[in-house]
């Protein structure tokens, strides 16, 4: 009863940007346009014997991985180590041939973190007030908060950059989703090398690309 419209979905908006705009697209893996959904999952390898048994085609299918770090969930950026529990759900992942994405924030750096002390010279300062900029969720059992690089910076581009190639030298991952990259605020601490944080924003997604090439990025 339907045609082939309705399969387009995003794909309008997002070709009328590309005729519009004609931005400089990096080249996606080849495996993105197999692509058909998306699942939020914990790394719970049984669950993905549920889902193919429910009729899912990991082919087709990204999951997505939230909570894989050591850490807990937004908790102490940059550090990336993954949890023991990523490895044999990557296997299990893999072996069923899904793609696996993993959940990383672009300027996220924990004031308890030693990082902090260096990089919050480029911290995010409100346009208006000066305020610092921070994330903060002070509910729930692992209370969060941490401050907001301006990715302008070079040294947090090279830091970010450099562990974004160890993690998916570490796990083999295939995507990642850099989380909050729509934050793109005007800094009161004005211009970094000659440039304001969406210049910065756009440079990091270079980077990126430059440094993991067959990586998608969310």
């Amino acid at each position: 009863p339907y045609s082939g419209e309705w399969r387009k979905g995003a794909a309008i908006y997002r070709e009328w940007h590309r005729k519009t705009f004609r931005p400089d697209i990096a080249e996606e893996p080849a495996w993105v346009k197999d692509i058909r959904a998306e699942v939020h999952i914990d790394m719970n390898p049984d669950t993905l014997d549920a889902l193919v048994k429910a009729g899912v085609d990991p082919r087709q299918t990204l999951l997505y991985v939230a909570s894989f770090r050591a850490n807990q969930y937004d908790v102490n950026y940059p550090d990336y180590t993954p949890s023991e529990k990523l490895a044999p759900f990557m296997a299990r992942a893999h072996a069923l041939g899904f793609r696996v994405m993993l959940h990383v924030n672009y300027f996220g750096c924990d004031p308890k973190m030693p990082e902090y002390e260096h990089f919050r010279q480029w911290q995010f300062r409100h346009k208006y007030s000066g305020d610092l900029q921070w994330w903060e969720w002070p509910k729930g059992e692992f209370p969060t908060k941490f401050a907001y690089i301006n990715v302008a910076s070079p040294e947090w581009r090279k830091l970010f950059v450099g562990k974004m190639v160890e993690l998916i030298k570490t796990t083999g991952a295939d995507a990642l989703h850099l989380d909050q990259t729509l934050c793109i605020f005007n800094d009161r601490n004005g211009l970094i090398g000659g440039m304001n944080s969406a210049e910065g924003n756009l440079l990091l997604h270079k980077e990126m690309k430059a440094a993991l090439p067959h990586i998608a990025l969310s």
